[in-house]
């Protein structure tokens, strides 16, 4: 049994077309042993059937081991060149939904989730920092359908989704379409809907991408770098008192 958690419409293949031809994925992230039980679903069942759930990592204040990288396309220098390859990381998720399962077409139900957060940090700091990636969702849903043997979370299509990424080596287009899918796999227990209208409590593996428009930011140069760059700031100078020597000359001559 497979589930998978996405943003706007990744799951849909025809919804990638549409997207900005510059939107790409940027980042990926996979569980350190594949049948790792990395997020998990807590329905509390209350007696009065309101309902508190949370979809959170297995761990919260720690995290639960990641490997994390960005993609290829995106190269790093200078004291940011470690961040080029693979990275040990701890994934830190937080969301929570008051919501009952929605019916949907015949055999599926979809689970509101209001809001939450993702992070992934570095487990050793490169430059001082240790913020991969962070993400702020809302309106994801995870949708199971029962009739195909295929369970799908997915965040709403058309945009609905609010998505908001920060990193410390990451500079974001705003005004790009962002979009982000997780499919979780060995799933310890069916993700049935509860007899308080959400879904019932489930731990599962899970791997991730994340889609937007981000570029690497500039580090601080290594020191070795600092002789080359006050050469070049010489020679400009020079250069520069050359090129106003010269019109200086020009317009001496001219009067």
């Amino acid at each position: 049994m497979r589930l998978v958690l996405a943003s706007t419409a990744l799951v849909f293949a025809s919804a990638a077309a549409s997207l900005s031809a510059q939107t790409a994925t940027f980042a990926l992230f996979t569980p350190v042993q594949p049948a790792q039980k990395v997020l998990v679903f807590d329905n509390d069942g209350r007696s009065d059937r309101s309902i508190a759930a949370t979809f959170d990592t297995a761990n919260i204040s720690a995290g639960v081991d990641v490997n994390f990288a960005f993609s290829s396309n995106l190269k790093f220098s200078g004291a940011l060149a470690p961040l080029n390859g693979p990275q040990k990381a701890d994934f830190i998720m937080q969301s929570k939904t008051d919501d009952r399962a929605v019916r949907g077409l015949p055999g599926l139900s979809l689970q509101p989730i209001d809001s939450g957060t993702m992070e992934f940090r570095l487990e050793t700091p490169v430059d001082g920092k240790d913020l991969l990636l962070k993400v702020a969702f809302s309106e994801v849903s995870l949708v199971t359908s029962h009739s195909s043997g295929l369970e799908v979370a997915m965040g709403k299509p058309l945009g609905e989704s609010k998505i908001t990424y920060s990193s410390d080596f990451l500079d974001f287009n705003t005004l790009a379409p962002d979009s982000w899918a997780i499919a979780l796999s060995d799933i310890d227990s069916c993700s049935s809907v509860g007899c308080d209208g959400a879904l019932n409590d489930f731990s599962a593996s899970g791997s991730g991408i994340f889609q937007g428009v981000a570029t690497p930011l500039s580090s601080i140069p290594e020191p070795e770098t600092y002789g080359l760059i006050a050469a070049l700031i010489s020679l400009a100078a020079v250069l520069g008192r050359r090129q106003w020597a010269g019109l200086l000359s020009g317009w001496k001559l001219s009067r």
